[in-house]
């Protein structure tokens, strides 16, 4: 077989999760708050703002755990929802938080087992917080890969061709004997940059227009190794 390793990113690759705003309307109906879509829509962009000023990005989960609880009290107050207590911040952490709520695409661990029982090695090269670590555990992914690289724990992130050269060199499989699968155009022409084989994994049709290969389930991903 040509192929002895398969990358895989995570979101939108190999889980997703319902959309921030749909999480956040549902989660307040559940306490029996009611918003204008409009409202939270314009809470997202000032919460994603909020993040991104919050300082260094974390490189460990105990330090991504101390930004998450003002992040939910953030988003209480920009919905003008009250909290004195803290409670309604507490219940969107609990609800809205992406690794707890992540879900994985159905044939997501199929493939995995089978390039595994194939022979393959399987790693995960993902931009992300530490805490993609509890989404990986929570969905049974961890036993299934070989290598994990999340872009904050090792300090470079996709499309940075440093953080594809980790990953090959934390299986030592080549370039050449390597494929990799994204959803985002940008990151799978870099592994290709580096002699990998790239798949984009277009489920939705955004990029007809692309040089890459594309595939629309990651059991083509199969097709392609045998």
């Amino acid at each position: 077989m040509r192929y002895r390793a398969v990358y895989f990113d995570a979101g939108d690759t190999l889980l997703t999760g319902t959309p921030w705003v749909e999480r956040t309307l549902g989660a307040l109906a559940e306490i029996g708050i009611s918003l204008d879509r409009a409202v939270v829509e314009e809470a997202a962009v000032k919460a994603r703002a909020w993040f991104e000023l919050a300082g260094p990005r974390p490189r460990t989960l105990d330090e991504e755990m101390k930004i998450w609880p003002e992040y939910y009290r953030f988003v209480a107050r920009t919905l003008g929802v009250a909290d004195g207590d803290g409670a309604v911040a507490a219940h969107l952490f609990r609800r809205c938080f992406w690794p707890h709520v992540a879900f994985l695409f159905p044939e997501a661990l199929k493939t995995l087992d089978t390039l595994r029982a194939d022979g393959v090695r399987v790693g995960l090269i993902s931009n992300a917080a530490p805490s993609m670590q509890t989404a990986l555990d929570r969905l049974a992914l961890t036993p299934r890969l070989d290598a994990i690289i999340i872009s904050d724990v090792v300090g470079v992130a996709k499309p940075d061709l440093a953080i594809y050269r980790l990953a090959l060199e934390t299986l030592a499989v080549p370039a050449a004997a390597s494929v990799f699968v994204d959803d985002l155009d940008p990151n799978v022409r870099a592994a290709e940059d580096l002699g990998m084989t790239g798949l984009l994994i277009d489920r939705a049709g955004r990029y007809p227009d692309t040089a890459c290969r594309r595939i629309a389930d990651l059991r083509e991903v199969l097709t392609l190794l045998r």
